[in-house]
């Protein structure tokens, strides 16, 4: 035939074919790992390979980004929470939360409803104590009100009412344990721009003022408040993109406890903006790194409450989902076939070759 001469196989014929066990054993041996090698190269090949690529963020966005969480805070009511966004170019940011739920939950340091304390009739030579914070020689505190100005007029911090004998004579005992009565676990989500910003649970009533941002506590004490809490989950962005990523939250089942009372807890996220891109359009993601720290809070500079700092990271993450071609696997298949085939052989060679030059030995022997 014409193509006989394009042979580069050429056969031995049948007849001075030999066969031996060792030859035998490791043809056994080759093909079992030829077959685990094929069989894993498969499954590599199925599993597609997320490359990642760093960018600087050059996109202009005006749209929100949602976070959503889901913390308890064991000793506040829910009636006294409140939650806030500020971000970096605005004030306070009204409607930011959406369909924000607010369970109330039992309390383990809620104590037992007391009746409010009798009015009775006061002296009137009455001169109640200012505990320190009157400004003239002689000035009277007679109500709780006018021990809480005081305070403020001192710029002091309001800590404990149920030390104050006016506070305990007009019932702001009883306010406090109203207010603590009871725990609350508060879900859902508050809608953020691509700035940097701020979003908070603190109790009391929020308002603006010449010192900034502040909570009205009333007659309550800020060491009459316990804010441990449990975050269950804080999520950057859609918690089912995230998940189908893979991202984590650091943040899920955190538990902070607040072993002094007052605790003025914060949390600062850096969000890096990360991308899927799979063939169609790409999926937008988030993920996030924190840094926290606790104190007690003073009344001026910190409240009591759980804050949430945040701020985007310029870069920009792209992980690129890509799956190996089917002509590279066949490449590598087709390179594992032949190189074990040609392991096989030296080592068929070698060990035959041995066993022939013992017996040959042994037969000299005999001879």
């Amino acid at each position: 035939m014409f193509l006989k001469q394009f042979d580069l196989f050429p056969k031995v014929q049948i007849d001075f074919v030999t066969r031996n066990s060792v030859g035998g054993a490791v043809t056994l041996i080759a093909a079992t790992f030829i077959t685990f090698l094929v069989v894993t190269q498969f499954f590599e090949y199925l599993t597609p390979q997320y490359i990642p690529e760093i960018s600087v963020d050059t996109a202009h966005r005006t749209s929100k980004i949602p976070i959503h969480f889901d913390i308890s805070i064991h000793n506040v009511n829910c009636d006294f929470l409140t939650i806030d966004v500020i971000d970096h170019f605005s004030d306070k940011i009204g409607g930011a939360a959406q369909a924000v739920t607010r369970t109330p939950i039992p309390s383990p340091l809620a104590q037992e409803k007391a009746a409010a304390a009798s009015l009775s009739p006061l002296p009137k030579d009455y001169c109640g104590s200012c505990y320190g914070a009157q400004t003239v020689v002689g000035q009277c505190c007679n109500s709780c009100e006018d021990v809480k100005k005081a305070y403020m007029a001192k710029r002091w911090a309001f800590l404990h009412t149920s030390s104050m004998e006016q506070c305990v004579r007009e019932g702001a005992v009883v306010e406090v344990r109203k207010v603590t009565n009871m725990g609350c676990r508060v879900k859902g989500q508050v809608d953020v721009s691509r700035v940097r910003g701020s979003f908070h649970i603190a109790p009391g009533q929020s308002y603006e003022s010449s010192a900034g941002h502040v909570h009205d506590l009333g007659l309550v004490g800020i060491k009459d408040l316990n804010v441990t809490h449990d975050i269950h989950s804080l999520v950057v962005g859609e918690p089912q993109a995230n998940r189908k990523m893979g991202l984590d939250a650091p943040l899920d089942n955190t538990r902070r406890v607040d072993g002094a009372a007052g605790l003025c807890q914060r949390y600062f996220l850096q969000i890096v903006p990360t991308d899927m891109v799979s063939g169609a359009a790409p999926t937008e993601t988030y993920q996030y790194s924190v840094t926290e720290s606790g104190s007690p809070a003073d009344g001026r500079r910190s409240m009591p409450g759980v804050f949430f700092s945040y701020d985007f990271s310029p870069m920009r993450v792209t992980v690129r989902k890509e799956r190996e071609s089917f002509l590279r696997y066949v490449t590598i298949v087709c390179g594992i076939v032949g190189g074990v085939i040609s392991v096989s052989s030296a080592l068929t060679a070698f060990f035959t070759g041995g066993v022939r030059l013992i017996q040959k030995q042994r037969l000299g022997k005999a001879l």
